[in-house]
């Protein structure tokens, strides 16, 4: 009998367990979870500046994208190299940049390598530069990047730092540069692709000195410097949904968001490429921003690019163009995000024809400034998101 009471005892509390945790194999730590309150919540972007819009809708076709995407609240941007080639010395990049974008970021002046190449001084005026012209021609900023495993100056890559100094170090660097920039650049990439693709923790000099926590202590020093600038964690392959790396990026961002850490969005990179099908379909997409949404995130696209393997053929450049269409058409219709970025103007200047060899023009306009079906494509996705919020206004919704 005390057997049989005992055992009776041991089923009651599996039968609890089971039911306050869910069945073995069912439960998942990346389901979202309806308890958690985010600490921080995207301002959803719905609008329409109706003021801006032709009274003949058909004119829109004739538009740039900076106005279009004006028109929507929206950002699409570009990432902006400065060389003897391009800005602030090519007059055609940079009117092609002026007229297109409404949003920048450096495509590597921003880096530690450029900024504090000598242990002993900073050096802010590529970067000064290009702030200054995009508050010239009213064009939001975005800071890349802060802390990352690559691009950092051969002085602090020599160094064997205790945990103390290099909480130290990274600090000092990240307050005294969003020090410089306070209240000019309005979002940082402050901590950029700390997991590898197998969903683990990236092996970063930040990462052997400091330990786990030192996501947490970069963004915290982020918003002590600029308490108004919004904060991203900045990845690539995150487009893919329940992926391993996607996963842990979820799970990273959840923990850190409940310990109240101040981290306001995600950057999806976007750097695809059609010998491994492109970007993913819309569906995918969709579902991979409303998933990081549910924490209350923005979810931006910040380095899109789409490389095409040699020879580029004209079957080619519709299958990019198909991709842009699915990356624009997906951030345009969901409300947690408001910014879309190509990481370059126009295939004459691409990081892909030096770190992807055998594939070559992944942008919107040809190496002659020439719009591509990629660009027909973003245009047509603005256009379409600008009629389909105009329709909800006139149904009330």
């Amino acid at each position: 009998m005390l057997r049989r009471r005992f055992l009776w005892s041991i089923l009651v509390v599996v039968i609890t367990v089971t039911l306050l945790t869910g069945m073995p194999g069912c439960r998942s730590g990346n389901l979202p979870d309806e308890s958690f309150t985010p600490p921080y919540s995207y301002v959803p972007n719905t609008g329409l500046q109706k003021d801006k819009l032709p009274e003949d809708l058909s004119e829109l076709a004739e538009w740039p994208l900076r106005d279009l995407a004006d028109v929507l609240n929206f950002h699409v941007g570009t990432a902006v190299a400065y060389t003897a080639q391009t800005f602030p010395n090519s007059e055609q990049y940079v009117e092609v940049l002026t007229r297109e974008f409404n949003a920048v970021v450096a495509e590597n002046v921003m880096k530690w390598d450029t900024i504090r190449r000598s242990e002993s001084s900073y050096n802010f005026g590529p970067g000064d530069a290009i702030v200054n012209f995009a508050e010239e021609n009213g064009m939001m900023v975005r800071g890349h990047t802060l802390a990352w495993h690559s691009q950092n100056p051969s002085w602090l890559m020599g160094k064997n730092y205790s945990r103390e100094e290099a909480i130290q170090v990274l600090e000092d660097y990240i307050k005294t540069v969003v020090g410089h920039w306070k209240g000019r650049i309005k979002e940082w990439d402050v901590v950029n692709e700390a997991i590898d693709d197998n969903g683990k923790r990236r092996d970063s000099i930040w990462q052997r000195w400091i330990g786990d926590d030192w996501i947490e202590i970069a963004f915290r020093a982020a918003h002590e410097a600029d308490p108004d600038a919004l904060l991203f964690y900045n990845d690539y392959n995150l487009e893919f949904l329940n992926s391993a790396k996607q996963n842990a990026v979820y799970d990273l961002l959840k923990k850190l968001l409940a310990k109240g850490v101040p981290i306001h969005g995600v950057g999806f990179q976007g750097h695809f490429g059609l010998e491994y099908g492109g970007a993913p379909s819309k569906a995918t997409i969709k579902a991979s921003i409303d998933r990081f949404a549910k924490l209350g995130l923005y979810v931006q696209f910040t380095e899109i690019d789409v490389r095409i393997p040699k020879d580029v053929t004209p079957q080619k450049l519709q299958e990019q163009a198909n991709s842009y269409r699915n990356i624009f058409s997906a951030a345009l219709e969901h409300p947690a995000c408001n910014a879309v970025l190509v990481w370059g103007i126009h295939d004459g200047h691409t990081w892909v024809d030096y770190l992807f060899p055998g594939t070559t023009a992944p942008l919107l306009f040809d190496a002659e400034f020439n719009p591509k079906p990629a660009y027909d494509a973003v245009r047509e996705c603005l256009i379409a998101e600008i009629e389909r919020r105009l329709k909800a206004e006139e149904n009330g919704q």
